[in-house]
């Protein structure tokens, strides 16, 4: 599920759809947005990005985020499809998600973010974990929050 963007920045949620304790009375987001949250979230944050499928680019980090543009339409494609498998570039900051039905999301380095500015964010409602890689390809972790609220 493509969840909120603000921006560039969007979250991508995974696994299995959790109820959240709390609705988002937010009207512009569909009724499952509203009323769940992914097993696993993936928030997108200071990173530049983008999707492609095939070799043809769907969208990326510049385009309108409208919700008619292409940046909301071009994420939602990714919604139903699986993720099949991640690869690191030269850093963890560089990320690239392979999906199914040919679809590929390159995380990359983006001017005028500071090195130390959050990359991206993975949350895990399983493990109460959340992983944060920086620009500068550091890494931590510590408790997710990720809330159902």
């Amino acid at each position: 599920m493509v969840g909120i963007s603000a921006g560039s920045m969007f979250s991508l949620d995974f696994g299995a759809q959790l109820k959240r304790n709390i609705i988002i009375g937010n009207d512009m987001l569909r009724k499952d947005q509203r009323e769940f949250v992914g097993e696993h979230s993936l928030f997108v944050k200071h990173s530049g990005w983008k999707l492609y499928h095939g070799s043809e680019v769907i969208c990326h980090c510049n385009d309108s985020n409208k919700n008619d543009g292409p940046m909301v339409l071009g994420l939602r494609q990714l919604e139903g499809k699986k993720m099949l498998r991640f690869k690191f570039g030269n850093s963890p900051a560089e990320l690239m998600l392979a999906f199914s039905e040919n679809y590929k999301l390159f995380l990359c380095d983006w001017e005028g973010v500071e090195p130390d500015d959050d990359a991206y964010i993975l949350f895990g409602e399983v493990e109460g974990l959340a992983v944060t890689v920086q620009m500068n390809g550091g890494v931590s972790k510590g408790p997710s929050k990720l809330s159902r609220e």
